[in-house]
């Protein structure tokens, strides 16, 4: 089923081997649900990312790989969500910090990191890449020059929430964190490893 609605043409046959690393206890994959089909997903690998550059720099940091969603779904806060829920594991998990890439030519999304909490490391630019077969079976090469921001990943604590603004648009606590009311019904986010459904209620995961 993941082969056949999550980005097809990048990932056709990749989600076993991810669920495979997850058995071996390397990463977390998550998946988003809405209605019994998969409609976004991420990684969370618990050893770090696997970039030689970055890793060569920082230590003890959860990173976030790969968040998607469904582009006719984007802008609902379901990426938001998926996000906070890895969020949330990494901090269960006892890490301080939780990272990820954002490509310099994405300026959407790393204004949507950066409201979440998310700060530039001062790494530089550096280049990830590789090559994935399509759903056709033809061999494709991918490239992206990225840079690294992080961000500390403590519960906070006594965070008053306060609505403003259009609801499309979400809300933001008094430190700046954002959250989204739950506009879509049915959608959860399933841990592939205990098939626990988690529920995203209104304005929290």
């Amino acid at each position: 089923m993941l082969d056949a609605h999550l980005d097809p043409e990048r990932l056709a046959g990749r989600h076993h081997d991810r669920f495979t690393q997850q058995q071996d206890g390397r990463l977390t994959y998550l998946i988003a649900w809405l209605e019994g089909i998969p409609i976004g997903h991420t990684m969370v690998r618990w050893e770090g990312t696997t970039d030689a550059y970055v890793a060569e720099r920082i230590s003890g940091c959860a990173h976030v790989e790969d968040l998607f969603v469904m582009p006719e779904l984007r802008s609902r806060g379901i990426g938001t969500r998926i996000l906070a829920h890895g969020e949330r594991l990494a901090r269960e998990r006892g890490f301080e910090q939780i990272g990820l890439a954002v490509g310099i030519d994405n300026p959407r999304a790393r204004a949507l990191y950066e409201r979440l909490g998310y700060v530039d490391t001062g790494f530089g630019a550096f280049e990830i890449g590789g090559t994935y077969r399509n759903a056709r079976g033809e061999e494709r090469e991918w490239r992206e020059v990225c840079e690294y921001l992080v961000k500390g990943n403590r519960p906070k604590v006594g965070v008053v929430r306060k609505k403003r603004g259009n609801p499309d648009k979400g809300w933001a606590d008094r430190d700046g964190q954002i959250g989204y009311d739950d506009y879509s019904a049915g959608l959860s986010c399933l841990n592939t490893t205990s098939s626990t459904r988690i529920h995203f209620g209104s304005g929290s995961v």
